[in-house]
């Protein structure tokens, strides 16, 4: 298997999928570099995980897009 290792922070690849993420309507932090945060509320739904699970879905689509395009 290939070993994986962080983005180069200059890129703001985490801060790409944090945009992305806001725009397919969920919102999350970055916490730097590419790690990002969610912070759901305790009382959420089964229904709102997966809509959740979803949009970070389609802003990971995104984003490995633009890291393959070589942004």
């Amino acid at each position: 298997p290939a070993a994986h290792k962080p983005f180069d922070p200059k890129r703001g690849v985490g801060a790409y999928l944090v945009r992305r993420a806001q725009e397919h309507g969920l919102i999350t932090r970055v916490l730097g570099g590419d790690v990002i945060a969610f912070s759901p509320p305790l009382i959420i739904t089964e229904a709102e995980i997966d809509r959740m699970l979803d949009c970070t879905e389609q802003a990971l689509a995104d984003t490995l897009a633009w890291v393959r395009a070589g942004a």
